[in-house]
């Protein structure tokens, strides 16, 4: 995302999807809440469909940079091993806010947005079916960590979080 306006938009429109629920955000919510006019909005998101899209891309790469951050070499040079584990501590390094979960629970049922994510997943995770079993597991609780910062299952501290996200990287590590 580039302008501010952008980033004004994508996150009143998260903050409505946390505070009210995916039914409130509407163009004329978001721009609202954004302190812009519909006009304003619809020129960086022409439709509801086109925010929601904009909306994934922003999470997707506000989570590629975090991910980044994890590699010890560029991303061109990061084998898959590599990437699957900057992944993983990416995943696990940061909270969820409520209104990105909510924000992809609403997603799921558009198949453009799923594969969206999708295409961008594929840079950093190999295809599943090259994931042994401890992989595949590793990142299935790692992802088990969005769920977990919304329901509150499972209360975590940040060391707590720290230490769990560890453990899980040594096990990827073994794998």
């Amino acid at each position: 995302m580039r302008s501010s306006n952008k980033v004004r938009i994508v996150e009143a429109a998260i903050r409505l999807a946390e505070s009210d629920g995916i039914q409130a955000v509407t163009i004329e919510a978001v721009a609202a809440a954004a302190g812009l006019t519909k006009g304003g909005v619809q020129y960086h998101f022409a439709s509801k469909d086109r925010l929601m899209a904009g909306i994934v891309q922003d999470i997707w790469e506000r989570f590629e940079a975090v991910a980044r951050s994890h590699l010890d070499v560029p991303f061109e040079l990061a084998d898959a091993r590599q990437r699957l584990r900057a992944y993983v501590a990416a995943t696990v390094a940061e909270s969820t806010r409520v209104g990105e979960f909510v924000i992809f629970v609403d997603a799921v049922t558009s198949e453009h947005l799923i594969d969206q994510w999708k295409a961008a997943q594929q840079g950093w995770l190999p295809p599943a079916s090259e994931l042994s079993r401890p992989q595949q597991l590793v990142l299935l609780a790692a992802d088990g960590f969005w769920m977990n910062d919304v329901t509150r299952t499972l209360p975590l501290s940040p060391a707590d979080r720290h230490e769990l996200a560890q453990q899980l990287l040594r096990q990827l590590d073994e794998s």
